[in-house]
């Protein structure tokens, strides 16, 4: 096989693995390619795959530490703190990720390597809210509100979402029914409402949903 077919189908066996982050052979096929290529993370993927042990645990770390930081693409600049343990069948599962712009959290909305996260907790931290009070709650919000739900989680690949742990305006949980995908898998979605904002979601979510089969519970 010349380089660049292998490059392409590396490429393809990738987008199969975020395609549908579930299937676990998917993962397996993408473990045999890299092998095939020397690429140690085909290891990586195979132990966090395997039965565990606490000598694959140690050998897993030992590889993440290793390499982990060239694992999540283009995600890194915005990622803060993964571990090995962020980590379940090679690939990213859950992660905090800290944007510092608004154009950054619109170039990287679309990446996707956030396919595979399961748990989400997201925050935005602005130069301009340093320098300004960072104790200022309407100003945390304000930061918070112009650039993180209308570009990352509006827009993201977050396919296999399954936790977003971060306390959210409900008037912006409502402005998600803007996906052109639904979150399939969710389970929890933190919103920091009151009665009459909560009504307002409700309505704006029937009409169309977060989630396929949306309850009105709370």
């Amino acid at each position: 096989m010349q380089p660049e077919q292998s490059v392409s189908r590396g490429a393809a066996l990738l987008e199969a693995v975020y395609r549908n982050p579930s299937d676990l052979q998917a993962r397996r096929v993408y473990a045999d390619w890299l092998l095939a290529q020397g690429d140690p993370r085909a290891e990586f993927i195979m132990l966090q795959l395997a039965a565990p042990t606490e000598a694959g645990k140690v050998r897993a770390a030992e590889l993440f530490e290793q390499r982990g930081a060239g694992w999540v693409g283009g995600l890194a600049e915005v990622l803060d703190g993964v571990t090995v343990n962020d980590f379940e069948g090679g690939f990213l599962t859950r992660c905090w990720p800290k944007f510092t712009s608004h154009e950054q959290a619109a170039a990287l909305a679309s990446d996707a390597a956030w396919s595979t996260v399961r748990e989400a907790v997201t925050s935005i931290a602005t130069h301009e809210l340093k320098a300004k009070d960072k104790r200022s709650k309407a100003r945390r919000t304000s930061a918070y509100e112009s650039a993180l739900v209308p570009q990352f989680l509006a827009r993201a690949p977050l396919n296999a979402l399954e936790r977003f742990a971060r306390p959210m305006p409900v008037a912006l949980a409502a402005s998600l029914t803007s996906r052109a995908t639904p979150f399939s898998s969710l389970r929890e979605l933190t919103l920091d409402v009151t009665d009459a904002a909560l009504q307002e979601c409700r309505a704006r979510c029937r009409r169309r949903p977060l989630f396929p089969r949306s309850s009105d519970s709370r």
